[in-house]
């Protein structure tokens, strides 16, 4: 393995990362302690070294390396901070997919996954299906996507199984412009339901979300049952899901696929406020709906001083309608 790399003033502000787990979205100030490991990490790049590693984990990593190593992407070790987590540095190469980076989220990416962090074998695939990552001459961007997704599905990967049900269900992978060509793998509905099934399964929430959307909406040709929909959006409120619990507690306040329950709904808004969900959208929509609710007060004793406040903490996460309310 290459040590081309080596990013030595990273290792304070790495550290500084909270645990995430793979191939969750960091939250706000996880988010914060890995952009200081990019600015800090981009000012130290041009120092360079070579020299020569075995794989870190065993058959499996090594073949890992033959797989993706090459030189359009070289390896990077990290071997200033041993007790850092493949989780720390999928979570830093994330950001800097954010940036459109990613010949430097490559190398993050690389040492995540020899750190044990299978998620990122998926997203670097999902970099592959849409031109993203950089490949040496010779090498065919889906054949190596195709080779990681099976490695990671060996694997029991969870991530892996939800984005085959993206790919066979013909969408775009999350964060990234497009997805697999459906020249190469045609879709399929049923197989990509099968997978996210799988992913439910092995514990991937995000796919109680696609699901219930895909029922309740009737997309991808598939008839419409809005119960047996809005019945994935509460699995995954059960799992505490932000978007699910969004959308489960906008069904239970309409009466959508389920008896109207305001309670409950003020109840799931009112918690998505609580924990600050890391998705501003949903955190943002939760206090909306608390601020209309009391503006309104149809379901509630009407409370303007409740209502504004309410509204002010939606404006300010970026909600149009808190906007236009308080105006």
């Amino acid at each position: 393995m290459k040590r081309d790399v080596i990013l030595r003033m990273a290792a304070v502000f790495l550290g500084a990362c909270l645990m995430v787990g793979c191939g969750k979205e960091p939250a706000e100030e996880e988010t914060q302690a890995a952009e200081s490991v990019a600015e800090q990490s981009s000012d130290v790049q041009e120092s360079v070294s070579s020299g020569q590693d075995e794989a870190v984990d065993g058959s499996t990593q090594a073949e890992l390396a033959e797989d993706t190593e090459t030189d359009a992407h070289p390896e990077v070790v990290l071997d200033t901070f041993d007790d850092l987590t493949g989780d720390q540095l999928y979570a830093a190469a994330l950001l800097y997919r954010e940036k459109e980076d990613f010949a430097t989220a490559l190398q993050f990416m690389h040492e995540a996954f020899d750190r044990g962090c299978d998620d990122a074998l998926v997203e670097v695939a999902a970099w592959y299906f849409v031109d993203k990552a950089p490949l040496a001459d010779g090498q065919d961007n889906n054949e190596e996507a195709i080779k990681l997704m099976n490695l990671a599905t060996d694997r029991d990967n969870a991530m892996a199984a939800y984005y085959w049900g993206i790919i066979y269900a013909g969408g775009g992978f999350p964060a990234l412009e497009g997805g697999a060509d459906p020249n190469v793998i045609a879709p399929d509905m049923d197989k990509a339901i099968e997978y996210y099934e799988e992913s439910i399964e092995l514990g991937y929430n995000k796919a109680f979300k696609f699901l219930g959307n895909m029922y309740v909406n009737g997309e991808y040709g598939v008839e419409a049952d809005v119960e047996k929909g809005v019945s994935y959006y509460k699995m995954g409120a059960e799992k505490e899901d932000f978007t699910c619990t969004h959308l489960y507690a906008d069904c239970l306040y309409n009466g959508t696929g389920v008896e109207q329950d305001v309670e409950e709904a003020m109840r799931l808004y009112q918690w998505l406020v609580d924990v600050q969900a890391h998705n501003k959208n949903d955190y943002a929509w939760g206090a909306y709906m608390l601020g209309k609710i009391y503006d309104e007060g149809v379901y509630v004793t009407k409370d303007d001083e409740k209502a504004k406040s309410y509204y002010e903490l939606a404006a300010s996460l970026g909600n149009e309608e808190a906007q236009e309310a308080l105006n």
